[in-house]
């Protein structure tokens, strides 16, 4: 576990002005010494710390050996940030009091902030020996103690506190942080417990137990912890709010508003109460309900630049653009250096993909604010939306381990050189997150992904295993055993891990056709048709996935050798979502297997001559790809063409039309743009991905052809083409060695795919 956190309150800071026994010394000037005392204690109350400042300087000028003067000028000094020049006059002060233990614990405190941690130690064990009761210098020596890792001297502090006075709640506190650290969870309860026995009209011990309880998921006894206190204090507003959120933690809804509702009642002029209901209703995805709350407590502290940065951020996290610029230009009319309100514009300014507009100001926010390592990492996200991989690794790596945007930097990292394929740095990126926070999912997730990517079967098995261990809810762990399972011919183990991540709510309908393969593979044919059946009826509102569905049946069916059936799938799977593309060439395939190519491109050139005056986008798509199959990419060119006339945005037309261009070496310019076109409407479609590519190889962007096929591959890890054209990347670029990893992942998920011939020979000149 990590070092306790020693909860500290500000060391005491001396009751200024007040004459203190030993501190005032006789000295000539009496009267005006007091004179410049009494006005140091006027500006001070009136934190005028400047004029405060100068007193006390005319004060002590009058009198060198003015106690007291001297330690409450080194307190103005820490006021006005002069550390330095705080630690002279209190060392001045306590030489001139050496019997006054509080001048001395507050010269230890400064020592301790400066790591002058001999000198501190020095000066508590004195104290200590002379006043063994001093509560302060017990303090003090027990988060000394504790910094200096010794927790069972700094226990055995605190306990010393609380056995003199039950009273100090701080000490019970940090006690059981302690014990938390060493993993004694059972002596920190009790600790807690007394702490709340003792201390019943203070909330921090019970919500210090409160915590510990939800920390172990004991929810029942945090819940009965809450509704015991409120028996007592039923109108504290704290309980009511954490109430809520346990139950919202509990996934128990329901039962959380009241108490949010009822905090609101107890505290309406409390905006914090109006914040923690609209969290909750955010949670819920009720917008509507989260604004209004939003609504009223800006109308309880309209300019408070905390809730107008809460409001803002809720109309950016709704892609309301328009209203988050108006708060954030509200926050920086106010104050046109608020950092957070400057984050948040360059924020907006990605969410508007405005990147070259975003870059620009977060450089200049940087040159103001270069210790900033979010500005490094916005910057890093906006060159990563532009597809600047290089500059945007630069920018991530300035960003060091302390940092809170250090973990989401490396995991930005290990996703970059994973698209390149430079499992290594990935690797190592996803390791630097995994040395600090050993169990963080996605470094954890980044890492058994490399190893299915590099087919190290059982190192992802381990790896796989952890991460299901560690959130065995989250249906990820499954689905990525699945896939593990699938490489390893394990076919039925693949089913129950497919079947597992769709119980535990997987909605990614890759999980579902990963799941029929494998049936298909345990030959449960029948099985995987009612499961298509089943999962149509459930679908009946989302076209692409029924289209999906559909094209799985026509592909269960042909391994039934029911081609009639085949096709009627396939063509319904078009009927539902015309912008699928796999089941244009599943039909091309059946007609051509049939030797029908000729009656059905007869059949398709009839409907597009038929009176009906739309849908005929379709049929000139599939000659298009009948043509591309018989090799005749003049005829399939032509109806490609005709088919984005009928339909500009039709995207499969798009997509093969630019990928027949590159596979020609004609008109590469509008093969791009075409491709590019393709991958705006369908953001998500590795065969578009690998058209993009394959444009980039043919101009030569190798680099941005490698970033396409990789992304590819991660929609289809099993597709040898992709694999293919991976390699062939990687060999115009003259990386042997990836070259090689890639071709041969291609040729050993498939024998006779087109440029199975030139990945062999291209293997048989390659030394690595």
């Amino acid at each position: 576990m990590d070092n306790p956190m020693i909860i500290k309150r500000p060391a005491r800071i001396l009751i200024l002005f007040i004459a203190a026994a030993g501190l005032l010394a006789g000295c000539p000037d009496t009267d005006k010494k007091t004179a410049y005392y009494t006005k140091a204690k006027a500006c001070y109350d009136a934190q005028d710390y400047v004029c405060a400042e100068a007193a006390l300087k005319k004060a002590v000028a009058l009198d060198p050996d003015f106690a007291a003067a001297y330690a409450n000028l080194g307190e103005v000094y820490l006021k006005l940030g002069k550390v330095s020049e705080s630690l002279a006059a209190y060392v001045r002060a306590a030489e001139l009091a050496p019997d006054q233990p509080e001048v001395q614990m507050k010269l230890a405190t400064l020592y301790l902030l400066n790591r002058d941690t001999d000198r501190a130690k020095t000066i508590l064990q004195a104290v200590l020996a002379s006043h063994p009761e001093n509560v302060t210098a017990n303090y003090l020596m027990a988060e000394f103690s504790a910094i200096e890792n010794d927790y069972d001297r700094s226990a055995e502090l605190f306990k010393t506190i609380i056995n003199k006075d039950t009273s100090q709640v701080r000490a019970y506190l940090n006690l059981a942080a302690i014990l938390m650290r060493k993993c004694q969870f059972d002596e920190a309860e009790t600790v807690l417990a007394s702490a709340h026995t003792h201390n019943p009209s203070s909330l921090h011990p019970l919500i210090a137990l409160f915590n510990l309880y939800t920390h172990q998921k004991k929810y029942d006894q945090a819940e009965n912890l809450l509704k015991d206190a409120m028996l007592v204090n039923p109108d504290r507003t704290e309980l009511h709010l954490l109430l809520g959120n346990l139950y919202c933690t509990m996934a128990r809804p329901e039962q959380s508003e009241p108490e949010y509702q009822k905090a609101i009642a107890l505290s309406p002029k409390n905006p914090e109460v109006y914040l923690m209901a609209a969290n909750f209703y955010n949670s819920m995805g009720q917008p509507d309900q989260a604004l209004a709350m939003y609504q009223s407590a800006l109308a309880l502290q309209p300019d408070n630049p905390g809730l107008l940065m809460h409001v803002a951020r809720f109309h950016l996290s709704r892609q309301n653009i328009a209203e988050t610029e108006k708060y954030t230009e509200k926050l920086l009319a106010a104050n046109p250096d608020y950092l957070p309100a400057q984050i948040l514009k360059g924020e907006t300014l990605i969410a508007k993909t405005a990147f070259d507009d975003a870059i620009s100001y977060l450089s200049d926010l940087i040159e103001k604010n270069p210790e900033s390592s979010q500005l490094y990492y916005l910057k890093g996200l906006s060159l990563l939306k532009k597809k600047e991989l290089d500059l945007a690794k630069i920018e991530f790596g300035k960003i060091s381990p302390d940092s809170p945007e250090y973990v989401n930097a490396q995991l930005m990292l290990a996703g970059i050189f994973t698209s390149e394929n430079s499992f290594v740095q990935a690797r190592e990126s996803a390791q630097a997150i995994l040395r600090q926070y050993p169990d963080n999912y996605e470094a954890l997730k980044v890492l058994c992904n490399i190893h299915l990517q590099e087919n190290q079967f059982d190192p992802a098995e381990t790896c796989l295993n952890r991460l299901i261990d560690l959130t065995p809810q989250n249906p990820d762990g499954y689905f990525l055993m699945g896939l593990l399972n699938n490489r390893r011919q394990n076919y039925e183990a693949a089913v129950a891990n497919f079947e597992a991540a769709l119980a535990k709510g997987h909605t990614d309908i890759n999980v579902f056709v990963n799941l029929i393969a494998a049936l298909l593979k345990n030959n449960l044919m029948d099985e995987a048709l009612a499961r298509c059946d089943a999962t149509l009826e459930k679908l009946k509102d989302q076209p692409r996935a029924q289209a999906v569905i559909y094209d799985l049946k026509g592909k269960i069916y042909l391994a039934r050798n029911q081609p009639q059936l085949a096709e009627k799938a396939f063509k319904s799977a078009i009927i539902s979502h015309a912008d699928y593309l796999p089941p244009y060439y599943a039909l091309a395939k059946i007609y051509f297997s049939e030797g029908r190519e000729e009656s059905a491109i007869q059949q398709y050139e009839t409907a597009i001559g038929s009176p009906a005056e739309s849908g005929k986008e379709m049929p000139n798509m599939m000659l298009g790809v009948i043509f591309s199959m018989k090799k005749q990419p003049g005829p399939a060119e032509l109806h490609y063409r005709k088919a984005l006339a009928i339909n500009p945005e039709f995207a499969p037309a798009a997509n093969n039309l630019a990928y027949l261009l590159a596979e020609q070496d004609k008109k590469l310019d509008e093969a791009l743009r075409l491709a590019q076109s393709a991958k705006k409407l369908l953001p998500d479609d590795p065969r578009v991905m690998d058209t993009l590519g394959w444009i980039y190889l043919k101009l030569g962007f190798y680099d941005q052809a490698i970033s396409a096929f990789a992304e590819s591959i991660r929609g289809l890890p099993d597709n040898a083409t992709l694999h293919y054209h991976l390699g062939m990347a990687y060999y115009k670029k003259g990386d042997a060695r990836q070259a090689k990893i890639a071709l041969e992942q291609a040729l050993k998920l498939s024998k006779d795919f087109t440029g199975a011939d030139q990945a062999r020979e291209i293997l048989s000149e390659l030394t690595v």
